[in-house]
């Protein structure tokens, strides 16, 4: 889905201009992103300026048809007011009905959406209580998945994760973003997390966009004027201020390497 901002106000948001082109994945990271999230799925209109979703304008005078043809295509991956005792398939089932999404299939499209977060279909006749963590985020990611969305919103639920699981969900949603062309926004997640991942990034401070980046922006000071620098950065730019020649990775696997490559020059 692309999504393009004009001049948008909303609640304490002012003036926020920005474009994310189909099969994006990119990142908000600030304050008041609440209201961003409601505006995304289109629980609140824009007191001035337009969103456009495809080529479709939604702003303040925007008909309940149109508002129904673009939320018909966005996924929202919350955990909030789903039952524990209600069975994975129920749970994807109920989520599709809700959507007013219909398939030939429904049991093939469930099974081919868990296919797609590498999830083995004996988990549809377990209850969403007995569900690891990271089955139960692969349950809510897929469920979106069955509804066939072009655009996906998750919001704070991808943080405090160890580097495996980071970079087991960043190459799922790299593919979920190629493979399938569909659009990730990515609200609040941990910066760790969206390195190596989005295509952009998106700052908001004081109700202002205040930075905009790419995948390329993670050593560029000014972004940690308004986010916390991580550490893999903290790191390489101490190392480098100790007069060492560190090359800027994002990566810890990469970093190790160019440490080991470094040390090695420095022995021969």
């Amino acid at each position: 889905m692309e999504i393009e901002f004009n001049n948008l106000v909303i609640d304490s948001l002012n003036g926020i201009n920005l474009k994310i082109n189909n099969g994006d994945i990119v990142s908000f990271i600030g304050e008041d992103l609440e209201i961003l999230n409601n505006l995304f799925n289109l629980s609140r209109r824009p007191q001035k300026g337009k969103v456009m979703f495809n080529g479709t304008a939604f702003d303040h005078s925007s008909h309940i048809d149109n508002i129904e043809r673009i939320t018909n295509k966005i996924e929202v991956v919350s955990s909030v007011n789903i039952s524990n005792d209600i069975l994975v398939e129920d749970y994807i089932k109920q989520k599709i009905k809700d959507k007013n999404v219909n398939f030939k299939n429904i049991n093939k499209r469930i099974e081919e959406s868990l296919n797609i977060v590498n999830l083995d279909v004996k988990l549809l006749k377990r209850k969403m209580s007995e569900l690891s963590s990271n089955e139960y985020k692969l349950v809510l990611l897929g469920a979106s998945l069955a509804c066939n969305p072009d655009l996906i919103i998750i919001n704070s639920l991808f943080n405090n994760m160890i580097y495996k699981e980071q970079e087991y969900f960043k190459k799922l949603f790299l593919k979920i973003s190629k493979k399938f062309k569909k659009t990730i926004i990515l609200v609040n997640e941990d910066i760790s997390f969206i390195m190596n991942l989005v295509n952009k990034i998106f700052v908001i401070n004081k109700g202002k966009m205040v930075y905009t980046g790419n995948k390329d922006s993670f050593y560029d000071s000014e972004l940690y004027r308004y986010v916390d620098i991580p550490k893999i950065i903290e790191f390489t730019n101490y190392v480098n201020s100790l007069g060492h020649n560190i090359l800027q990775y994002t990566e810890f696997n990469e970093l190790i390497k160019e440490i080991y490559r470094n040390v090695k020059e420095k022995r021969d």
